[in-house]
């Protein structure tokens, strides 16, 4: 075998286990989902790394050096293919990264109405059939069950209150004391739904509402949040 050849898979070979040494001391022992589309090109590019050896050692003295460059280029390929594979799966899911969106902007609506000196409440509204829908249907209607309770309240309150979810029964609402309309807004809500559910701004079954103020907790959120 040709020298040149044997030391560049070896090569090859120590710097794809140091990638994988690497990533799995940051993940630190845990076992995250692997995307297919990543673990295709790892597939892919070992195959054709174990092809091109063999058409090295097959090829003549004139075109090995050409597999030589061929073997370094798929190496340093698939080097870079795991180090986005572990920087991508450190990324924290779309729907958690959405809801730290929201809550950054919970934080300034709270530091703002603080400074201004105005009253806000904190709407906790929980579905009690959430279990049993999850139970009967999956867990995908049990988050459609949510979103439809997420979209009745966006009916109800006034444009510039926050709605967000926590977990999938039960959705948050920041609004101004003067606008809020606990009595009228649960009326609506389970009021017994006619014709199609996602029309209305109804949910037809019972919820738990519990409520916190800005005049007995204060302006932050973490305050707030507490039992």
């Amino acid at each position: 075998m040709n020298p040149l050849l044997l030391w560049t898979a070896i090569g090859s070979g120590l710097a794809l286990l140091l990638v994988v040494l690497v990533t799995r001391r940051r993940l630190g022992g845990r076992h995250p989902e692997v995307r297919r589309g990543f673990l295709d090109v790892g597939v892919t590019s070992v195959g054709t790394f174990l092809v091109l050896i063999g058409a090295a050692l097959l090829a003549g003295d004139a075109t090995r050096i050409l597999v030589v460059w061929l073997v370094v280029v798929l190496a340093v390929a698939l080097v870079c293919t795991l180090i986005r594979s572990a920087s991508t799966r450190d990324e924290p899911p779309k729907d958690v990264q959405r809801r730290s969106d929201v809550l950054r902007g919970v934080t300034r609506v709270l530091a703002r109405a603080d400074y201004h000196q105005v009253s806000f409440v904190r709407l906790v509204v929980s579905l009690d059939d959430a279990a049993l829908v999850t139970t009967a249907f999956g867990p995908g209607a049990g988050v459609v069950h949510r979103d439809r309770l997420v979209a009745a309240l966006q009916r109800l309150v006034p444009p510039d209150a926050t709605v967000w979810t926590e977990g999938d029964d039960r959705v948050v609402v920041l609004v101004r004391q003067e606008e809020c309309d606990l009595a009228g807004w649960r009326a609506e809500l389970e009021m017994p739904s006619t014709g199609d559910p996602a029309d209305g701004a109804t949910v037809g079954s019972s919820t738990t509402w519990a409520v916190t103020s800005t005049d007995d907790r204060g302006y932050r959120l973490e305050d707030l949040e507490r039992p």
